[in-house]
């Protein structure tokens, strides 16, 4: 009884350290929640026959030191030494699997950390402590976090209610080289009454972003550029993005009116989904820089936008 006792212990210690390594993962990214239940099924499938095997040799263990001053249980011992000597050929190879297991899983679980890492929706993971001092930059990708404490909130507009789901905090510096307020027809327009296009990185400097055209037509940006561009599609997906403005108030209403096309600007607030009787269904922005329509089904960023700085 007390051997079972101490694999009880032994074995519900080292789930209880994959339990807690796994609510570690979760927090860091609530997609991760499935990356140890394979290796949890791997540690089952290899320990329950060690396990019977354990309860079975002590079992006639026992027996055999009992019975073994009897000659007529001879073959009762000859049974019980060879499962004794399965037991212990199991075991050897068990502890072999074992400690490779061990190796593989921590090998894949940072495998897996990586993969989920470089494909995090979010992309610049600060702590809120330091976000407002979070200095930025044109040369600098935008700044994400998740959020953990800012809650739904109602805007109400033209009388109609509006309400606001925070995603994530959002910084972001750039150059505008579109803006949209001709919205006439669509259903997010009085939460949502403008439209910003911004560049950073290489497509910020002067020499290339005035290579470019970007137009902003029904809630997409598209764009185009001049014969011998040397920057291809994908870049100026990740360093580009149209901004649906949700504005927190008449300062910002009146700051953000005021930008002029080639203006350098910083804006911060939060990344939000919005919801409304007057909308088809939820509203989300994009958490990503790389995604557009046709990857995802939504590349803009619906930004509910509370401080503006001009550059």
């Amino acid at each position: 009884m007390f051997s079972i006792i101490k694999e009880i212990i032994k074995w519900g210690s080292f789930l209880f350290v994959l339990y807690i390594f796994w609510l570690i993962l979760t927090i860091v990214n609530p997609d991760m929640r499935f990356v140890l239940l394979p290796f949890v099924i791997i540690f089952l499938i290899f320990n329950f026959p060690r396990a019977l095997f354990k309860l079975i040799s002590d079992k006639y263990k026992k027996f055999k030191e009992s019975q073994k001053s009897s000659e007529e249980n001879i073959g009762d011992i000859e049974d019980i030494e060879e499962i004794e000597e399965v037991y212990e050929e199991y075991s050897a190879i068990e502890e072999v699997i074992f400690k490779s297991f061990i190796v593989i899983s921590i090998v894949f679980s940072v495998l897996i950390i990586y993969i989920f890492y470089e494909n995090l929706e979010i992309e610049r993971q600060i702590s809120l402590s330091n976000f407002e001092d979070a200095g930025i930059s044109l040369s600098q990708d935008p700044i994400q976090i998740k959020n953990k404490e800012k809650h739904e909130f109602v805007i109400k507009s033209n009388n109609i209610d509006f309400k606001i789901k925070p995603l994530a905090r959002y910084k972001i510096a750039g150059i505008v080289v579109v803006k949209n307020s001709l919205l006439y027809f669509d259903a997010a327009k009085d939460i949502s009454p403008i439209d910003i296009g911004l560049v950073w990185g290489d497509l910020a400097r002067p020499e290339v972003y005035k290579r470019m055209s970007f137009y902003s037509n029904f809630r997409l940006m598209t764009y185009s550029f001049q014969s011998g561009f040397s920057y291809n599609r994908d870049y100026i997906l990740t360093h580009s993005s149209h901004n649906h403005i949700i504005y927190a108030d008449n300062k910002v209403k009146r700051q953000i009116e005021n930008l002029k096309k080639h203006n350098k600007v910083i804006l911060e607030g939060y990344l939000v989904e919005v919801t409304s009787t007057k909308l088809s269904g939820p509203w989300t922005s994009s958490l990503r820089r790389d995604d557009h329509l046709l990857n995802s089904g939504r590349g803009c960023e619906i930004f509910y936008v509370e401080k503006v700085v001009s550059m």
